[in-house]
């Protein structure tokens, strides 16, 4: 079976607290995703600290906190896997992401760095 049905967690740990803004952090990841195929697409909240995007077959997550452990300032973690909320698409519809769990996720974290 494919990496689709698999998570893939991706943590980005600093030591010095980042000048993040978080609403056009998730701005970006929303364009990105519009760029990639992904056009049926369903962004909520869950608290001010995690943003997910929900897709057909396929969840986005992206949260951050602020001083999480000792010697640690700022954590960024982003997952992608499977979506509870949205069934996998049908083979005949509108084009959405193509590639695997892990790919997608390197690829964001490329683009987070």
């Amino acid at each position: 079976m494919s990496g689709l049905h698999n998570t893939t967690i991706a943590r980005l740990l600093f030591a010095e607290r980042l000048p993040l803004n978080i609403l056009r952090l998730v701005a970006d990841l929303d364009t990105v995703l519009a760029r990639l195929g992904a056009d049926s697409r369903k962004l909520t909240w869950d608290r001010d600290h995690v943003a997910l995007f929900d897709m057909p077959g396929r969840r986005i997550g992206l949260a951050w906190a602020n001083g999480p452990s000792a010697g640690l300032a700022t954590c960024l973690t982003l997952s992608v896997g499977p979506s509870p909320e949205m069934a996998e698409p049908a083979h005949n519809s509108t084009v959405q992401i193509s590639i695997g769990h892990h790919a997608l996720c390197s690829r964001l974290v490329e683009r987070l760095r």
